[in-house]
């Protein structure tokens, strides 16, 4: 019987202005006593501040309503969590590697401004998600739309959706790159049409707007953008209730589709094209799983479209190398899973059979125009041999 090839054979492998002060009104904001919580957040003890489960329950605990859990996370963030300057200096590279790390070294960029903040939200049971977009860090030029700049956070408040920028409120970059804390809460639950006046999201979704503003909109004034923005007169099908159901592999997926049909540009193309291959990596667990139980008809069609996205994916980018080895094993799996398939008819059989030769060829094809190391040493070794065996069965079937 052939074999399945994995790796798992060898190791386990697998910015910033002001927005207009007083401009706006935040929702219910009269309900919220602001002081309280300020003055709740400055007594954060120090014994818990390096613990994110610890934090975030300490931050809630006394809060009467969702606003408040939200608010008093947002205010304990922009209080104690400054913008690193060197990564901003450095070309906004991530130092931190996870939440811990930005509670440890109290530092972060917009993304790990987003993260935090949505990680906090989440222990506390409030829905929200990370938003990539362009942040519009000038009125007198036009925005850089070649490629998403900055983060911010879309927060799920008693059933709707609002919008909110800690770190645009934790501080100022100014002309000098120095940071400059203000505690401020200019973006804290903005009404929408003010804050696409200078956040533009990718994936257009997330504007929360009965009509969502194009990309060459958004290079109008603010004036201009905020009438825009009030327009109701056109159909969405944004269905929020929907994408917060999805697995994150799925959201990414789906995000990074609006967000090239929105703005087709070079890099949003290669977001689409990595974006798909780690919906491919997602497929790749659950087809294991199948191959397990041995439910091969169901294993067909997963590998089926994980060699479809192999494909969308290099037709709009050039593939790193291992991304191009995983896909040259997908083509391998499935004429090995191909074999599992039980087909009555002598002449299907034979079909069959020639349809595994096929697939091994591609895999063995793809593996040679690959940089050699054990993995695809042993996958072409199986290739050769597979292929031998297959050819001596096509002949006893002609």
């Amino acid at each position: 019987m052939l074999q399945f090839f994995t790796k798992n054979n060898f190791i386990k492998k697998h910015i910033v202005i002001l927005f207009f002060l007083g401009f706006y009104a935040s929702i219910s904001n009269a309900q919220v006593d602001f002081l309280a919580i300020k003055k709740w957040v400055q007594a954060t003890p120090d014994s818990v501040e390096y613990d994110l489960a610890k934090l975030t329950d300490y931050l809630v605990n006394s809060t009467q309503s969702e606003q408040e859990k939200v608010r008093s996370i947002y205010q304990w963030i922009i209080q104690n969590i400054r913008y690193d300057k060197q990564a901003y200096k450095n070309g906004n590279k991530r130092i931190n590697r996870s939440n811990t790390d930005i509670l440890k070294r109290k530092e972060a960029i917009c993304w790990g401004y987003s993260t935090l903040f949505k990680a906090m939200c989440e222990r506390a049971n409030i829905p929200c998600e990370v938003i990539s977009g362009y942040g519009k860090t000038s009125f007198d030029t036009a925005p850089n739309l070649k490629s998403p700049n900055h983060a911010w956070n879309s927060v799920k408040i008693d059933s709707s959706w609002y919008l909110l920028d800690a770190t645009w409120d934790s501080g100022l970059i100014g002309n000098v790159s120095i940071f400059e804390q203000k505690f401020g809460h200019d973006y804290f639950l903005t009404p929408p049409k003010y804050f696409i006046v200078n956040h533009l999201p990718a994936d257009p979704d997330w504007q929360l707007l009965a009509c969502p503003i194009s990309v060459a909109e958004y290079k109008l004034s603010a004036t201009a953008i905020t009438l825009l923005a009030e327009r109701k007169d056109c159909e969405t099908n944004r269905n929020k209730g929907t994408f917060e159901n999805l697995s994150i592999s799925d959201k990414r997926l789906l995000s990074a589709f609006k967000a090239y049909e929105y703005n087709p540009t070079a890099s949003n193309k290669r977001e689409l094209a990595h974006a798909q291959l780690d919906y491919e990596a997602y497929l790749t667990e659950i087809a294991e799983r199948l191959q397990i139980s041995q439910k091969f008809d169901s294993l067909l069609i997963i590998q089926t479209e994980m060699i479809q996205l192999c494909e969308t994916a290099s037709s709009l980018t050039k593939l790193f190398d291992t991304e191009l080895e995983n896909c040259a094993y997908n083509f391998f799996n499935y004429a090995v899973t191909l074999t599992q398939i039980t087909v009555n008819d002598e002449d299907s059989d034979l079909d069959k059979w020639k349809n595994v030769l096929h697939y091994l060829e591609e895999a063995q094809s793809q593996l040679k125009n690959l940089p050699q190391n054990i993995f695809t040493e042993e996958a072409l070794a199986r290739c050769v041999d597979y292929i031998a065996y297959t050819k001596e069965t096509i002949e006893s079937l002609e």
